[in-house]
């Protein structure tokens, strides 16, 4: 499937939820759009890459920015972790999903606290669907879940052991980091133990986090942890660790080898 005709498929379904409206429709939500597309994306013989990013709530007009950096990467497609607006309005998500329209790729979400505010975890439903579901792309395993609220309760851990059990390289997607070294000073802290049990227990190779309004990576047992929270928010400049500036994650997936840069959105 050709770049712009994913362009054009993603431009129609968001044009669909804003004229027609989710409620009462028929209409796939848009992440249910973007999983089917990526079944149409035939993978390279060489592997792929994919982005990831979060947090571009109150961008001042730093997350087009964002977006033209992403489409220059050119990845498969990109996770966005959440945060997208600031008080879960309609009036804010009626504002924020043309935008996405602008990427020239799928686009998976995850939900942030602040896309749950108010009445924002209705609408976040019934426009971009599921916030706790599984794909494979690659040969690789990419586990999303919600900790919107600041907790993994037992439904999301079960769901997180449920779809880790695979022997392929497994990537586990969130919003909130876990209480772990220095991000102790903005985490989620019930479920935060049980979560760096299952990352060792199933060897999980990657798991990204965002809410964290920078970037910053750690090592977690076998787990490359990595917070990318810089996608247009305003920036924490007082925590004195890890990027801070306005950035997205290239990951890379080659046979054999998987591999991840820092890509700062200004020079």
């Amino acid at each position: 499937m050709s770049r712009s005709l994913v362009r054009l498929i993603i431009l129609v379904s968001v044009l669909s939820i804003i004229i027609i409206g989710p409620a009462g429709s028929a209409e796939p939500t848009l992440n249910e759009t973007a999983l089917e597309q990526l079944k149409g994306i035939e993978v390279d013989e060489d592997g792929f890459t994919f982005v990831v990013w979060g947090d571009s709530r109150d961008d001042l007009g730093r997350f087009d920015d964002v977006i033209a950096k992403i489409n220059e990467i050119d990845p498969a497609f990109s996770i966005g972790l959440g945060d997208y607006i600031s008080n879960g309005t309609r009036a804010e998500y009626d504002a924020f999903v043309p935008r996405i329209a602008a990427l020239n790729q799928p686009l998976i979400s995850v939900p942030g606290n602040h896309d749950f505010a108010g009445n924002g975890e209705q609408l976040w439903n019934e426009i971009f669907g599921k916030t706790n579901f599984a794909f494979d792309f690659g040969g690789v395993r990419f586990v999303c879940t919600d900790n919107a609220d600041y907790v993994l309760c037992d439904y999301n851990l079960t769901f997180l052991r449920e779809n880790l059990g695979t022997d392929m390289p497994r990537m586990v997607f969130m919003h909130c980091p876990p209480d772990y070294d220095r991000w102790s000073v903005h985490c989620f802290k019930r479920g935060s133990d049980e979560l760096l049990d299952i990352l060792a227990e199933y060897e999980v190779d990657y798991a990204f986090f965002a809410h964290i309004h920078l970037y910053d990576e750690l090592v977690i047992g076998s787990t490359r942890a990595i917070v990318t929270g810089g996608a247009g928010a305003p920036l924490y400049k007082d925590y004195y660790f890890g990027g801070i500036n306005i950035h997205v994650v290239k990951v890379t997936v080659t046979p054999g080898r998987i591999s991840h840069e820092y890509v700062p959105v200004y020079d």
